[in-house]
Parts: C-alpha cells; sequence; structure tokens
C-alpha cells in the first residue's frame, strides 16, 4: 500500500504492497512492480523468519506483523487460500494483544481481496464492510476508502452496478481530498467506467447483442470470463484445449469491441441473461 496520510507509524513488511495479484482493478503500489522472484522470496524465506524470531521472543506483537505480511504475501503470489489463513490468525493475535492499529483495518481489505481473487464475492463483501465500519467507528478515511473500493469491485462483479458506482464514487471523493496520488486512480478504476458503459450503452466500443452478436460458444466463454475464471480454467471447464479458449476470447472482446476482460463481465451482467 502507499504510506496512509496521518497513518501508524508501527511498519510491517506487509505495507509495502496493496495491488489485487493479477487485476488492473486494486490500489497501485509498490507491490504491483515488485518481480514475482521478489514476492516468492518475501513469502517463502523473509517473513517466516521474521514469524520465527518474533516467536523466539514472545513477541506477540512482531507475530502478528509477521503473520499479517505472510498473508499479504501469499495473497501476491496467488495462494489465496493460504492468505486467508494467514490474515485470519494476524486478526486473532491483534485481538489478543489488544493493538487496534493500521494493519488491523488493513487486514479486512486483505482479505476482502483475497475472496475477491478467489471467486468469493459475498466474503469480499463482508470483509470489506468490516474494514468499512472499523474504518467509520475510528473516523478513519484513508483505509475506509480503500474498503470502499474494495467492496465496490465486489459488488459490480455480482451485478449490483448502482450500490458500486455509489461506493467507488465516495472512495474518489476521498482519495481526492486527501491528496492520495495512488489510491485516486484505484477509486477511478475500470469498473466504474465499465459499468457505467455498460449500463447507458455509452463510451468507446459500446456494443448491444444485436449489433455484434457472440455465437452460443462465445456467449459461453463470455460468461465464464463474467465468473472469474482464467483462460485456462474455462478451457478446463468447457473441456476445449487452452488456444482455443484462447481465441474465443480474442474473438469476443473484437466482436464487442471491448479492451479488457472486466469489460465483458459487466457486458454479461448488463444482458440479464443466466450464466450456463
Amino acid at each position: 500500500m502507499p504510506h496512509a496520510p496521518g497513518g501508524s507509524s508501527r511498519s510491517a513488511p506487509a505495507r509495502a504492497s496493496s495491488a489485487l495479484p493479477r487485476s488492473s482493478l486494486i490500489p497501485p503500489g509498490p507491490a504491483r512492480r515488485s518481480s514475482p522472484l521478489r514476492t516468492s522470496q518475501l513469502y517463502r524465506s523473509t517473513l517466516p523468519r521474521a514469524l520465527a524470531q518474533a516467536q523466539a521472543e514472545g513477541d506477540r506483537s512482531g507475530i502478528a506483523d509477521a503473520l499479517g505480511g505472510q498473508g499479504v504475501a501469499a495473497l501476491f503470489a496467488g495462494d489465496f487460500d493460504r492468505s486467508l489463513e494467514l490474515l485470519g490468525a494476524a486478526d486473532d493475535a491483534y485481538r489478543e494483544t489488544g493493538h487496534d492499529d493500521l494493519f488491523r483495518l488493513l487486514s479486512e481489505v486483505f482479505r476482502s481481496l483475497a475472496h475477491l481473487s478467489g471467486g468469493d464475492l459475498p466474503a469480499a463483501i463482508a470483509h470489506a464492510g468490516q474494514g468499512i465500519r472499523l474504518g467509520e467507528e475510528r473516523g478513519e478515511l484513508w483505509v475506509r476508502s480503500y474498503g470502499m473500493i474494495a467492496s465496490g469491485i465486489a459488488l459490480w462483479l455480482s451485478g449490483e452496478l448502482d450500490e458500486s458506482m455509489r461506493r467507488l464514487r465516495e472512495a474518489l471523493r476521498i482519495k481526492r481530498d486527501l491528496d492520495d496520488a495512488l489510491g485516486e486512480p484505484a477509486a477511478s478504476t475500470e469498473p466504474g467506467a465499465a459499468a457505467t458503459g455498460a449500463a447507458t450503452g455509452a463510451g468507446t466500443g459500446a456494443a448491444t447483442e444485436e449489433a455484434r452478436p457472440l455465437t452460443e460458444r462465445e456467449f459461453q466463454v463470455a460468461a465464464l470470463v463474467a465468473e472469474g475464471l482464467s483462460n485456462r480454467d474455462i478451457a478446463e471447464r468447457l473441456t476445449i484445449a487452452k488456444r482455443t479458449a484462447d481465441s474465443h476470447v480474442e474473438h469476443i472482446l473484437a466482436k464487442l469491441g471491448f479492451s479488457s476482460r472486466a469489460q465483458i463481465a459487466v457486458w454479461i451482467t448488463a444482458q440479464g441473461t443466466p450464466q450456463p
């Protein structure tokens, strides 16, 4: 994550990170620019050593920070189940110590992102909502606005476009008030623009099914893209070659005049047609 204006003075390795792995929809930050090797080393080497040292010294706060850092590193490494396990353990450790600092609030946002990455939208919305509530109780804005972004994206993927837009706009207002140069682009992220385009039919590349119809198979593939599946996952689900799935997605983007999978997901939601 970028440094929070007026945030806690305590440090943790995980606070260098703010991006949802393999997604352009999450706040940018130093971790977004880190190499996979560096993330892997942090996850598998540095943070486990920090945890071992904290445990050896009986440092409960250090244990909580190390567990939280490992949870965030696991998130960036794509190990979502392990990330949720570690972040949950970190939250328990923070409760035991009585510490109620910035990272405790951030852990709810990171848990939301782990659920979002794993496709569990209700859980993503719930944890983001908890982060928002904790921020409101403490009069905190920076983390709360990231919770609004995570919540807005999950709501958008769930088809709740109006509420999604409301939260993303409020997050954008807060980020501008805080002069958060990294957070503001995140709040202006693609779901907002894509959702607006899908709802109004306006914007470059907007298309109707009648104007640029998809084949039955392409519609199946588009629906699976909307579920958050990768091309490899789509190939396994439909029992086709990955190259065929790649080709279908490319054709869908071309036919609909879109440039991203996120726009496909919003288009599918706008059709109001049950997914296969």
